[in-house]
């Protein structure tokens, strides 16, 4: 190991994080991390030699001769840091640098494309990457799930100047990035535990556009006005929108992604190809074979004749959209069967907060049901339970006119679901949570 640099990772089995610890094992670093729970990200990156304690964070797991250590947002707790390992690094001088603040030192380094938005970053940095692959501009990619083109892992390593990664709002973190190009897809009130107004949420972003390179681009959606409210006064601004008829034909007769949603999204990546002048023959070739990434309409397989999908989606907007997309994508086999939701609400306060647009969200579905809302550790107060769950949000739903069951265990879920789908029916499980145990459960 003589020569070697060592780091340390605390939260490694997070996407980002465990993103970057693969980025350190490619630079020659000697990679150790520490996390929790033990997952499929942790033991992926086990079989990279990355060295991993899973359990409880003790100052234990900081190795002696770690000189960098890296630590995942999750791990502070409103603002302090608690976490034993992190207190060690502290003590003993180690450099210290939050997720953020270790990828922005990266982009400083690299001519950046940086994905942004409150809805659709993965599909957007997944796609964009693959493009940059094909073309053959060996980008280094980070995102926030896993792509087939990078061998269904969440990272891949390039040799070239290129960076493309997911620049994510939560707890301001995008505001330690330094892009040369921005994609920005959408915005809405979204992490209410952080961003306690929607104004909060406007000046973050107005904050990450004034860090574009002074010959950078940004590339806005026109179609979101909240986004023609923030850029209307930006000059170095390219607009994409639905306005562009004939990309918007080609891309139409090309996607292979579910949902309105998804085509405006490419609509950016297309602007995107042109700005680095890639030839749209590639583009289109890219989008033919593009699925998508993990965990957003990922296709799961067969129940008793129906089609079983996952999704991360847990805001309403991201629910509408997706059921709207599956509704039309499957509009003759939904002549003869039923489209069913699986939905785990992901935090009190976002259900509490967008109570009202969650049970209007639905209305695409012929059955929802509902499991319990997954509440994250640290990240809201006790009283948000008060009055609000996923009992009161199916009452909701029904009142307006789609039948939902609440089926508070995932296990019960499950079981239902297993005896009441038939052929043709069309099932979408979603939410950030732990929704993802269904799966053994269900028989596909």
């Amino acid at each position: 190991m003589r020569g070697k640099k060592f780091v340390h990772f605390i939260g490694v089995g997070g996407i980002g994080m465990s993103a970057l610890a693969q980025w350190y094992v490619h630079e020659g670093w000697q990679v150790s991390g520490s996390d929790e729970a033990d997952s499929p990200i942790v033991q992926m990156l086990r079989k990279k030699e990355v060295r991993i304690t899973v359990g409880e964070h003790s100052a234990k797991h900081l190795p002696l001769r770690a000189e960098r250590v890296i630590f995942s947002q999750a791990v502070v707790t409103r603002g302090k840091h608690t976490n034993p390992e992190v207190r060690a690094a502290k003590r003993r001088g180690i450099t210290l640098l939050s997720y953020p603040q270790a990828l922005g030192a990266l982009t400083r380094d690299k001519y950046t494309i940086a994905i942004c938005g409150t809805h659709g970053k993965s599909t957007t940095t997944g796609l964009v990457g693959a493009l940059l692959t094909e073309a053959g501009l060996d980008p280094t990619v980070i995102v926030g799930a896993t792509v087939s083109e990078f061998g269904n892992t969440n990272f891949r390593y390039g040799g070239s100047r290129y960076l493309v990664i997911e620049a994510d709002e939560y707890k301001g973190s995008f505001l330690e990035y330094d892009p040369d190009i921005i994609i920005w897809t959408s915005i809405e009130w979204e992490h209410i535990d952080y961003f306690k107004t929607f104004a909060e949420t406007r000046a973050h972003f107005r904050a990450f556009l004034s860090r574009i390179h002074p010959k950078g681009h940004i590339i806005a959606n026109k179609d979101d006005t909240g986004i023609r409210a923030i850029t209307k006064h930006i000059k170095r601004v390219v607009y994409y929108s639905f306005s562009q008829k004939r990309a918007l034909k080609n891309i139409q007769k090309h996607i292979r992604l579910f949902g309105r949603h998804n085509v405006s999204n490419v609509l950016g990546v297309y602007e995107l190809s042109k700005i680095i002048g890639i030839p749209s023959q590639v583009f289109y070739a890219v989008l033919r074979r593009f699925s998508g990434v993990g965990r957003r309409m990922e296709y799961k397989g067969v129940l008793h004749g129906a089609l079983v999908y996952d999704d991360y989606g847990h805001h309403p907007t991201e629910v509408k959209a997706t059921l709207n997309g599956v509704r039309a994508r499957f509009e003759k086999r939904l002549r003869k069967g039923a489209l069913w939701c699986v939905y785990q609400p992901h935090q009190y306060q976002r259900t509490k907060y967008l109570f009202r647009d969650f049970a209007r969200a639905f209305t695409d579905a012929d059955c929802v049901l509902l499991v319990d809302v997954y509440s994250v550790a640290g990240r809201e107060k006790a009283s948000m339970k008060k009055g609000v769950g996923s009992k009161q949000l199916a009452e909701a739903v029904i009142r307006k006119k789609t039948p939902a069951i609440y089926t508070p265990v995932i296990k019960d879920a499950a079981h239902l679901l297993g005896k009441a789908v038939r052929k043709h029916d069309v099932v979408v499980v979603m939410g950030a949570g732990d929704i993802w145990k269904i799966w053994g459960y269900l028989k596909l």
